[in-house]
Parts: structure tokens; C-alpha cells; sequence
């Protein structure tokens, strides 16, 4: 097969410094090939370097398409502006396609045309996605950073999950063994230190005059030598026994709603019959037939510019102008995430506001921005020096943790990398409250909703 591109001993590295070495990377003619990898491990600088770097270390065979992020626009001009974009690009002369989040503003009619074109195009295509959906039906190898280096595997997604599943559990086997040896060693060299220490030591069985004779003969203190020498031998061991590192398992979530706020599964908490109702922006919404209840984990689906967002809105501030003929429970408290909200002040700690203002328990607060991909030191950031992905990711851990017993989630994980999407996939699972959820993420929406409500042309209709 043709080579397309090679690329040896390359350092991908960005103003901050080394992100991750490449030593040896090819990409035959025809491969379909998925990067992932958690948000600013240096995906998208590796597909700037491979675009604009003329170097001795990367070697083309062909020109490049390059498809960057599209991160400013809503969903409609956004969605537009990329099909658009995606069109230009793979019906062009160039052979190797470089795509960034192709998905992310895309809707579900969008992201099939895509995923089809993808499959069958006759063209060379690297692609950075975090859709599993969209992964497992275009891609036949992925590639990953895994200490310190771009990592190849050949075959799925959906494979590659398997694969990395059995060698977490291979290393939790091996580090248990390592443990259990370390153990046993740890004890032996007590047990013989303890007995060179004995032997040192007056019998009261024995007599001084024997005591004495045995200690000048050498009997007490060449044992004593012998087994402090042999323990000395087991320290050093010890010292190079190796033990393999613990492998890092993602904790379950589970956020319950604040027991002032929980509702009895089934009570009705929003309920409007056949009516028309403007939103905060003017926009009038016919809806019908829509009701909420307690634990319902409902998914709203239509096209981009179909009114899900102008829906959401309605929902959020509807306490305000509800008619005598619809119903809304008393003690409903909603928390809606959208990408544009800003939750917090400039100036505000992240962790220790939501510490501040949530009523779970810290440890959960804590787990919840770890899951995030939020290490230690940045969740004792302000929020005005987080970047843009981290800002995104505080505002959605606020809605999620916050004092609410219906959530409104608008494409909450549009910028979350698959560990973090995974970590709201199993949060959404096992949550105890209700929500309405937007999202284009096919596997995600169909893993965690049980009921449908389709938007069609700012009307809203219950199935």
C-alpha cells in the first residue's frame, strides 16, 4: 500500500512545553484512523504540526485537508457553516483528510451523512473524536497517547475498549502480585531482624558464665552476623523489586437530589395540555400534550434550528408565566447548562465554591471535577484563569451538583473528551432526579433516556 504520510522522532510540543514524542508513525493509503485522548494532551497541536510543519521529520506523499475546530458559532450557523466545510474538504483533490471534532455542531440527520461519507470515500482520513458512535463505524485503527507517546491499535473503537479493559485488569493482577511478594519480603526480613536481635541478647534459660563462653566462642554473634548479613541481602532486594504502578479506575457517581427536593418517581412536575408560549427571546413555541415526571430521563431530539435550545429556555423560567390550564409542581428547582452560561465569577476558586454551595457531600465534589478530567491544581483555580473546555466543564459540574430536582442539559458534552463523556454517561445512569437532555451523541443519548420528545419547527409534540 501507498504510504501517505510518515512521520519519525517527532516532538509535538505547544508554548507550555513537550506534549508527547512520536517516534514512528506511518498512515497507509485508504486508512481511517481515529485519534482520542483526553482534552489537552495535544491532539489538535499534533494535527497543526502535520499541516504546517515542513521538516525532516514529517515526510508527505500527498497534500492535506485540514478541517480545524469550529468552536464560536450556535448550533444552527455552527452546524451550517461545518457541512458546509466537511463538503469542500471531501470532495476535494487533497487525499489525506485531517478532521478535528467534525461532529461537534453537527446534527443526528448530519453526523449519519457524515459517518457514510467517512466509511466510503475513496480518501486517506485522520480524524480527532470523542463520538464513540461515530468512531466505531468510520474507524479501522485508533491511536493514543500512553506514556508519553503516540500508541497505535488496530482495529475499533468498540475493540479497542476490550482490549484496554483486559490490560487494566492484567496490570490489577500483576500489581496485586507485586504487592503480595513485596509483602512476604517485608515480613522476612522482620522475622530475621528480630532474630538477630534475640541471639544478641541474654537468655534468662542461660547462665552468665554460659552466656559468656558462648558469646567469645562466636556462637551467639556469628549467627547473629550471619542472619543480620542475610537480612542486609533482602533489604537490598527490596530495594529493586519493581511494583507495577495501580492502575486508575474512574469511580461511579451517584449525585442524589438533596432530600428538601426529592420528588416520589411518577409525581407529575410539569404538565401543559395544548398551548403557545413565547420565551424570554420572544420566540413563540406551540406545544402539546407535554408533561415531565419525577425520574423521567427524557431526550429532546430534532434538527439544528428545529427550537430544543428556545424549548429549554421556555422550561427554565415557565414558573414565571404559566397558564391557569397547565401545571407545574410547587417544588420544582431547575438547573439548565447551556455551552454560553457563565456560572461563576471571574475571581471565584472552583472548588471551593461548589464546596460552598452544594449540598453533596465533599468527596463527591471532588470525585465529580476529577471526572472531569480536573487535576488537583486546577480545581483550586479561579474560574477566570481556566481555559475555555475548562470553564464549559466547571459550569456543567455546577448544574450537576447543584440543589436541583430537574436538570436541562443543552449538548453537555459538546466539548467533553470520551473519559469525561463516559463519566456523565454513567452520572446520567444513576442519577436519581429528572431530566431533559440535547444531545447529537447517538450512544449517549440512547444509554441513558427512556422517554422522546421531538422539536419540529418550534413545535413540541410528546410520543
Amino acid at each position: 500500500m501507498k504510504t501517505i504520510l510518515q512521520v519519525n522522532n517527532l516532538t509535538v510540543q505547544n508554548e507550555k512545553g513537550i506534549l508527547f514524542e512520536v517516534p514512528d508513525f506511518k498512515i497507509t493509503e485508504g486508512e481511517k484512523i481515529g485519534f482520542i485522548g483526553e482534552n489537552g494532551i495535544g491532539k489538535t497541536t499534533f494535527f497543526s504540526q502535520l499541516f504546517t510543519q515542513e521538516c525532516s521529520n514529517i515526510k508527505r506523499a500527498t497534500s492535506i485537508g485540514y478541517l480545524e475546530q469550529l468552536l464560536d458559532f450556535n448550533n444552527l450557523s455552527g452546524g451550517q457553516q461545518e457541512r458546509l466545510q466537511l463538503e469542500n474538504i471531501l470532495f476535494s483533490d487533497d487525499e489525506l483528510i485531517l478532521l478535528d471534532e467534525p461532529t461537534t455542531n453537527l446534527d443526528a440527520e448530519n453526523i449519519e451523512w457524515l459517518t457514510n461519507m467517512v466509511s466510503f470515500i475513496n480518501k486517506t482520513v485522520l480524524m480527532i473524536s470523542h463520538d464513540r458512535e461515530f468512531l466505531d463505524r468510520t474507524a479501522d485503527r485508533i491511536i493514543f497517547v500512553e506514556n508519553g507517546k503516540l500508541q497505535n491499535f488496530y482495529g475499533t473503537y468498540s475493540e479497542f475498549q476490550i482490549w484496554e479493559e483486559h490490560k487494566i485488569e492484567k496490570q490489577l493482577a500483576q500489581y496485586k502480585q507485586d504487592i503480595k511478594k513485596k509483602k512476604q519480603l517485608e515480613k522476612a526480613l522482620r522475622e530475621k531482624k528480630e532474630k538477630a536481635d534475640k541471639l544478641l541478647k541474654k537468655k534468662k534459660s542461660v547462665s552468665q558464665s554460659e552466656w559468656k563462653m558462648r558469646s567469645y566462642v562466636g556462637d551467639y554473634e556469628g549467627k547473629a552476623k550471619s542472619l543480620a548479613k542475610s537480612a542486609k541481602s533482602m533489604e537490598s532486594r527490596l530495594l529493586r523489586e519493581d511494583v507495577t504502578t495501580q492502575p486508575q479506575r474512574r469511580k461511579q457517581l451517584t449525585i442524589r437530589v438533596p432530600e428538601t427536593l426529592s420528588m416520589k418517581k411518577g409525581k407529575s412536575l410539569i404538565r401543559i395540555g395544548d398551548s403557545s408560549y413565547k420565551n424570554s427571546n420572544n420566540i413563540a413555541l406551540k406545544i402539546k400534550n407535554f408533561s415531565v415526571k419525577a425520574g423521567d430521563k427524557i431526550s429532546l431530539e430534532g434538527k439544528n434550528g428545529a427550537g430544543k435550545t428556545q424549548f429549554l429556555e421556555l422550561l427554565c423560567s415557565i414558573k414565571d408565566f404559566i397558564s391557569r390550564e397547565d401545571y407545574i409542581c410547587d417544588n420544582l428547582s431547575i438547573g439548565y447548562f447551556k455551552q454560553s452560561l457563565n456560572l461563576f465569577d471571574e475571581e471565584a476558586e472552583l472548588l471551593k465554591t461548589l464546596l460552598q454551595e452544594s449540598e453533596q457531600d465533599n468527596q463527591i465534589v471532588f470525585d465529580t471535577l476529577a471526572s472531569l478530567g480536573f487535576r488537583n491544581d486546577e480545581m483550586k483555580r479561579t474560574y477566570g484563569h481556566l481555559s475555555g473546555g475548562q470553564k464549559v466543564k466547571s459550569n456543567l459540574a455546577k448544574i450537576l451538583l447543584g440543589n436541583y430536582n430537574l436538570l436541562l442539559l443543552d449538548e453537555p458534552n459538546n466539548y467533553l473528551d470520551i473519559v469525561a463523556t463516559v463519566a456523565l454517561e454513567n452520572f446520567l445512569k444513576r442519577y436519581d432526579g429528572t431530566f431533559i437532555l440535547v444531545t447529537h451523541d447517538k450512544r449517549l443519548r440512547e444509554s441513558v433516556c427512556d422517554k422522546q420528545i421531538t422539536v419540529d419547527s418550534l413545535e413540541i409534540c410528546s410520543q
